[in-house]
């Protein structure tokens, strides 16, 4: 039996085309950037054309080859964790069918870390400075069909250490420097969370409303109160038994349950605060924040043999295939046969 167990993560993404950008600074003092876009998602087509190349394949060598160059052999960091990629690392392009699959590096920096013997906690053998790097190898596979306006990121993790946020973060960067700003989802396949599905269930929900504007008292007999830019309502609904079978309906979940939402309240707006309580598999109760609902997904582990026990690291060849696997079976979920030419 291997002594780690391997999971991976599945999003979709669409992208949009960025009108404008402004930076920002934080309450920390920190300098960022921010993009306005247009409203409709948009071809990857779109993202394709602004890629160097003569074919499909030609693109999608340059997109690897840019994107492992953005690292520039080095770790780029957020907070205390960081990934890198560079030529050594392994990977696989499948231009005909719109996706490439390979290995990234990953993990913690920015503490002082004492290593020890499992067998003796009193003795340290080193210490691992806080301008260290503690990393492992990682698998991802990403798809980005031309044709299409929806995309796929399937990411391998440790029970123990997720690289998720930093990997997407890094594609985004990409995608922003071709003029596109992509927008993520968490994504669950339902033939592998079948179970999960049918068990878990919608129990109550809770909608902090936004604070009204000032206009929308405008011509009204309140008008007198548009001063009160605070005030704000909410909504709760008790006693559902919903399964989340009925309420999946295009595999990513927290759209699914906002337009259920939506359809209950209608007060409901985008980027109202949600709070969810359900079922789990077990039985138990469960309160959950809609803006961080990836989270109460399904985990989906890998089998014991994705992980090498002889050199004590993933093993590519067989993540790969359960992660093609998987898309195979969103691509059949969502209507996908294509393949052209490269």
């Amino acid at each position: 039996m291997a002594s780690q167990t391997l999971f991976i993560d599945i999003f979709s993404f669409n992208i949009r085309k960025i009108k404008n950008s402004y930076s920002v600074t934080t309450p920390s003092g920190a300098v960022g950037m921010r993009h306005t876009t247009e409203k409709e998602d948009v071809s990857f087509e779109k993202l394709f054309d602004a890629i160097s190349g003569e074919s499909y394949e030609d693109k999608f060598k340059t997109f690897i080859s840019e994107f492992i160059g953005n690292f520039n052999s080095q770790y780029v960091v957020n907070k205390d964790k960081g990934i890198s990629m560079h030529p050594k690392h392994r990977v696989s392009i499948h231009s005909k069918k719109f996706f490439v699959w390979g290995e990234y590096s990953g993990g913690h920096t920015g503490r002082e870390q004492r290593v020890y013997n499992r067998d003796d906690s009193t003795l340290s053998d080193y210490t691992i400075s806080k301008e260290k790097m503690v990393a492992s190898p990682f698998f991802f596979l990403i798809w980005i069909p031309r044709d299409s306006n929806m995309g796929i990121l399937i990411l391998q993790r440790y029970s123990n250490m997720n690289c998720s946020v930093e990997f997407r973060k890094a594609i985004a960067q990409y995608f922003i420097s071709k003029g596109f700003s992509p927008n993520w989802a968490g994504y669950v396949p339902r033939e592998i969370c079948k179970k999960y599905l049918e068990t878990c269930a919608l129990t109550a929900f809770r909608v902090q409303h936004s604070s009204p504007k000032e206009d929308d008292f405008e011509g009204t007999v309140f008008e007198g109160f548009k001063s009160d830019k605070g005030v704000s309502f909410t909504t709760t609904l008790t006693g559902l038994t919903l399964s989340f079978a009925k309420l999946l309906r295009t595999g990513k979940f927290a759209e699914d349950f906002k337009g259920f939402i939506g359809l209950i309240d209608q007060n409901y707006e985008d980027g109202d605060s949600v709070e969810i309580t359900y079922k789990n598999i077990d039985g138990i109760s469960v309160k959950a924040s809609l803006d961080s609902f990836d989270e109460i997904m399904p985990k989906i582990a890998l089998e014991s043999d994705c992980f090498d026990e002889a050199t004590n690291t993933p093993n590519l060849d067989k993540i790969s295939l359960t992660a093609i696997s998987f898309l195979d079976s969103i691509k059949k979920e969502i209507g996908y046969t294509k393949e052209f030419d490269s």
